[in-house]
């Protein structure tokens, strides 16, 4: 019987499709003693909708709805006793790296800070010698420690804070930093249009936007 619930942090990106469906499949054969719990259920499903019912535009719910989201999610975190991210990759530099989504960096703080152990998921396509697309694989990676700073806010007056992730991976330690909130938009949808979701792999994006 499980008697721990295990959060499933991941993008909104990879709600209904089969790749998260797989992420939630790894998740519950390498923890095998915990309830891996999908944010993308019914019950977090019913709050959020209700908070873009109050703000139906696009310019209140990034000003109000986007936090309150948030919150919501950070909330029903603290029932958790041990949760993963499911992180993003992204272009920097002509190099492919990965970063933690704003409201995947929040909820794993919130894990983390009561005291219970974190990890962070990434997700790699692999080719062979002759270039033929191989299924793709996860990696984990244990959170020891989490920094944070803070940076002046993109979207209100004042500041936010920016979450850097310190991990254990195969026994050298590895830093996943995170996304601002305006990044975390621009990488997980056709910015500035919300009904248009990024794939999760870089090179699976519509040419003209990558």
């Amino acid at each position: 019987m499980h008697e721990r619930n295990f959060y499933a942090a991941r993008p909104i990106s990879t709600y209904g499709t089969s790749l998260g469906e797989d992420y939630l499949k790894f998740l519950s054969a390498h923890f095998r003693q915990v309830l891996v719990i999908d944010p993308d259920g019914p019950e977090l499903k019913a709050q959020v909708q209700a908070i873009k019912d109050e703000y139906p535009d696009h310019e209140s719910y990034n000003k109000y709805g986007a936090s309150k989201v948030m919150e919501i999610f950070a909330a029903f975190t603290k029932g958790m006793h041990g949760g993963a991210g499911f992180i993003l990759p992204v272009e920097e530099n002509d190099t492919t790296s990965f970063k933690v989504p704003a409201g995947i960096a929040k909820e794993l703080a919130t894990i983390h800070g009561n005291g219970f152990p974190t990890w962070i998921v990434t997700c790699r396509k692999y080719k062979n010698s002759n270039e033929l697309l191989l299924p793709y694989a996860f990696e984990i990676h244990q959170i020891t420690d989490i920094t944070e700073v803070e940076v002046p806010s993109t979207e209100k007056e004042g500041k936010e804070t920016i979450r850097v992730f310190v991990t254990l991976s195969s026994q050298f330690p590895k830093a996943f930093h995170q996304l601002s909130i305006q990044e975390t938009r621009e990488r997980v949808y056709y910015w500035p249009d919300r009904k248009r979701m990024r794939p999760y792999f870089l090179e699976d994006a519509e040419p003209s936007a990558v």
